[in-house]
């Protein structure tokens, strides 16, 4: 059953690169998340979302206030994920992506609002809405 209608808010996925505080997913095929609210959440990758070797979409889900290392609010990798109207906001990220972090092949982006999210090292611009390293982003 996939992640419909939810709210998924202050997990926690500890440790050294642990990833998906909130939602982890590895290894699926056409995943969908739809209307949630994922917040709160923290992990060292991915601090709301860990998307890895994944096809699938996220749609109209609100990410805010997670953190991680890198990919504060969804961090995506090997994957091809459609990304549609939702509102990624105040997600924090000490290293890379603030709001989101990309290393992917064919990635949509389409109709989000993408606001407020951080990058904390000292002297780094490093993405702190979006994040994106050897990728073909569509739009």
């Amino acid at each position: 059953m996939p992640p419909v209608n939810n709210t998924i808010s202050f997990n926690s996925n500890g440790g050294y690169l642990n990833s998906g505080g909130g939602i982890k997913i590895t290894n699926c095929e056409d995943f969908f998340i739809e209307n949630n609210n994922i917040n709160n959440n923290s992990a060292d990758i991915g601090g709301g979302i860990f998307i890895d070797n994944s096809s699938g979409n996220i749609d109209y889900t609100k990410i805010s206030y997670n953190t991680a290392i890198d990919g504060g609010g969804l961090y995506i990798v090997e994957s091809a994920v459609n990304i549609q109207k939702n509102i990624i906001h105040n997600n924090t990220a000490a290293d890379e992506g603030g709001g989101v972090y990309i290393y992917s092949d064919y990635i949509n982006l389409i109709n989000n609002t993408i606001a407020y999210n951080v990058v904390m090292c000292n002297g780094c611009s490093n993405g702190g809405g979006i994040f994106i390293s050897n990728s073909r982003p569509n739009n």
